[in-house]
């Protein structure tokens, strides 16, 4: 039926690994001091550099220990990037 085994499909050790991979990622998110609140706009300035609303340091889109693609990752603000036109 399956190909390979998943967690979904109730084999223990590789739900273990999945859960050990996404610990950290958990612990980071914990520190975000804008995890909960809600989803800000900002526009593009620039080749692909924004501000985030809600702690005002500015990065760069292709940073991808910046950017999440949703959220910035440093204080983990959901932003919705405008389209430039």
């Amino acid at each position: 039926m399956f190909s390979r085994s998943c967690s979904i499909c109730a084999n223990p050790e590789i739900a273990w690994r999945e859960a050990i991979g996404r610990t950290p990622w958990l612990k980071r998110q914990e520190s975000w001091q804008a995890f909960h609140e809600p989803e800000k706009y900002a526009k593009p300035y620039g080749i692909d550099f924004i501000c985030c609303p809600f702690c005002n340091k500015r990065f760069s889109l292709h940073d991808k220990n910046r950017w999440g693609g949703s959220r910035h990752l440093t204080c983990g603000q959901k932003i919705n990037v405008q389209k430039s036109i």
